[in-house]
């Protein structure tokens, strides 16, 4: 997956965290940077780097993903469904897509940030965020 020219791709590791990974080349060096989605230790909920510092990047992507996630955790229903992503046993894979779409299997979340509708419910029916509040 790419997203201005820059592979990111954001995973549910061991169905344990939210991930993205980051690609970027400075100066003719690639490399991947990898964030999990958690609380830092002032309490904020964002991504994560491997020293617990949240990410401070331009990447809009990940920006537009945390925001999302962040609006969804301000519901109760939609706290209930990001905790369920972080601690499920299941993998799931969250991936920038022109279309907001889910496997009905739960192995995969496709999303576009710059769209307003959500994704299907359980019976293939386009929902719209606001019913997770």
């Amino acid at each position: 997956m790419y997203f201005n020219n820059n592979p990111v791709n954001n995973v549910v590791l061991k169905g344990d965290s939210i991930t993205t990974v980051v690609t970027s080349t400075v100066n003719g060096v690639t490399s991947n940077t990898t964030y999990n989605y958690g609380k830092d230790a002032n309490g904020n909920y964002g991504f994560l780097d491997s020293s617990g510092q949240l990410y401070s990047g331009e990447d809009q992507f990940v920006a537009g993903l945390t925001k999302a996630l962040w609006t969804l955790r301000s519901k109760s229903k939609g706290q209930a469904l990001v905790d369920n992503l972080i601690n499920s046993t299941n993998n799931v894979e969250v991936s920038n897509r022109k279309e907001n779409k889910a496997d009905t299997n739960g192995t995969y979340i496709l999303w576009n940030p710059t769209l307003t509708s959500g994704g299907p419910d359980n019976q293939g029916e386009a929902q719209d965020l606001h019913l997770l509040a």
